[in-house]
């Protein structure tokens, strides 16, 4: 690692901010009001995959969840896309999402299955420090590393 991203690394970690925005998406975030373990299918509006831990769910009312993958789900920020099949009208942890492989959905393959984790609520200006912490943090060449 060189100085330079030693010091990056040294400021992601060490930024204050809200519950949640100060963790470089590596830590689970600790469970406030709101955590749930499912979101109903019918009220999600859209997803935003922001690296490979990490998948912003907005719901209609504008609330927004992160999902925090347990582990690391290889490929995902590369390909930002994924599927899921639920047999309920809820989306929960534990709950399997597949990336999707542009490169071979013709021939019936995808990618990497992966399970999903809690859903924590953040603000608008969570996500956007979430965002300006994985710009850094890929500027210099860091990654999320996989828990021990």
């Amino acid at each position: 690692m060189t100085v330079a991203q030693a010091v990056v690394v040294g400021l992601i970690l060490g930024s204050a901010g809200s519950a949640g925005a100060n963790e470089i998406l590596v830590d689970e975030p600790e469970e406030v009001e709101g955590t749930e373990d499912c979101i109903y299918l019918r009220m999600l509006r859209r997803t935003e995959v922001l690296d490979d831990r990490n998948i912003l769910f907005e719901m209609t009312g504008g609330k927004i969840y992160r999902n925090f993958l347990p582990r690391r789900c290889h490929s995902l920020s590369n390909r930002e896309s994924f599927m899921y099949e639920s047999r309920a009208s809820r989306l929960c942890r534990s709950d399997r999402i597949r990336v999707i492989d542009s490169m071979s959905m013709g021939a019936g393959m995808s990618g990497p299955s992966c399970a999903l984790g809690k859903f924590y609520p953040v603000s608008e200006n969570e996500v956007k420090a979430m965002k300006e912490q994985i710009r850094v943090a890929k500027e210099a060449g860091i990654t999320s590393p996989d828990p021990e």
